[in-house]
Order: structure tokens, then C-alpha cells, then sequence
């Protein structure tokens, strides 16, 4: 695998180190993988897609926004690609890059979202947790998920979920949250993946 450079992020994100010479996952490798990741700081919000601070996403569907407190970021030294690791982790798996101007792909049976009394837990399709998150969805979200039979999930550390350091809630809102979400789509730093849903 080529030779990855740690960068800095965005100030109100911890950033962990990375071993240059990690090798590329195998098979067997993703039940710590997947550890890993979910044991990390991760925070979550339930939005419908109408809401503002998802931007010009559409619709009634159900949305969760999983976003990771601690980014890896990593350079391709052969195109100088900067990369969020964990968000590739997630591509490797199933999710796609959410790009500008990129459709929702068509729910993937790689994926499940359970609902259970801990939050909303994002597993693989070998029942790998990758993600457990607090959030307690309202009414209308969770009608939302039975109706459509999946949420469609966005992962990434700059989804507009958590408040700036230093930022209060109040001065944070649905333009400026909405604004942080579309700076990181351009950049690849944002994975997408319709999970079915399971209540």
C-alpha cells in the first residue's frame, strides 16, 4: 500500500495518528476493523431530507448523519489525494462517495440499521458493528425508515453535526451546518449508502 502523510483537520476535530505502512484489509481482517471504528467518537443526527441543514438534499426520506470526531486523514502520494481513511474503510464495504450531484444509490443488502434501546446501530452484512450512535428519532423519521424500508446513511467527519469548538449552538445553525456538509461532498469526504431498515 502506498505510503500515507497524517494532515491536520479542522480545529474542533482530534485527529489520530496513522501508521504509514498499515496494509491494505483482508477478508478476515474487518471484524477489528469494524471495531475499531465504532469504537471511536462518533456522533449522530435522524434528519428527514427536507431539513435545512441537509441543503438541497430532497424529499421526505429518512436521514442519519453519522459523523466520526477524530478524522484520519491520509495523502495518496501518487495523485495527491487526500483522503478521510474511515470513510474509505466504508467504501471498500459497500457505501459510496457522495460527490456533488450524486443520486442516493438503491438500498444495498450489504448494510442493516437496527434501532435499539442504545440508538441506531450501523452493521455489515456479517453483523460487523461499525457505528452506534444516541440519537433517539422522532415520530415522523421513524415512519419515515417503515415506509421507505431503509435510512439513507451519510458518514464522515464534517457533516455539520457537532457545534464548532468555541461556536455556540445558537450561532451554528441549519445555513451553516448545511454549509459544512456541502464544503466536504467536493472533497470526498462524505460516504453515502441506503441501509435497510430494521425497527
Amino acid at each position: 500500500m502506498p505510503r500515507t502523510n497524517l494532515l491536520t483537520a479542522h480545529p474542533h476535530h482530534r485527529v489520530r495518528r496513522v501508521h504509514p505502512d498499515v496494509a491494505a484489509p483482508g477478508l478476515s481482517d474487518w471484524d477489528g476493523i469494524s471495531t475499531l471504528v465504532a469504537d471511536g467518537d462518533l456522533r449522530g443526527r435522524a434528519l428527514l431530507g427536507d431539513d435545512p441543514a441537509l441543503g438541497p438534499a430532497g424529499g421526505a426520506h429518512a436521514y442519519l448523519l453519522i459523523e466520526v470526531a477524530e478524522p484520519l486523514m491520509v495523502r495518496q502520494p501518487l495523485t495527491g489525494r487526500i483522503d478521510e481513511l474511515q470513510v474509505e474503510l466504508l467504501i471498500l464495504r459497500g457505501f459510496s462517495r457522495y460527490l456533488p450531484g450524486a443520486d442516493v444509490p438503491a438500498p444495498s443488502s450489504r448494510w442493516v440499521l437496527d434501532h435499539r434501546a442504545a440508538g441506531l446501530e450501523l452493521r455489515d452484512a456479517a453483523g460487523n458493528l461499525w457505528a452506534r450512535v444516541p440519537a433517539d428519532p422522532d415520530p415522523e423519521w421513524l415512519a419515515a425508515a417503515g415506509r421507505d424500508g431503509h435510512v439513507v446513511v451519510l458518514y464522515g467527519a464534517w457533516l455539520g453535526v457537532r457545534t464548532p469548538s468555541g461556536v455556540r449552538d445558537s450561532q451554528y445553525g441549519p445555513a451553516q451546518r448545511a454549509a459544512e456538509l456541502r464544503a466536504a461532498r467536493p472533497r470526498g469526504h462524505v460516504a453515502v449508502a441506503a441501509v435497510p431498515w430494521r425497527a
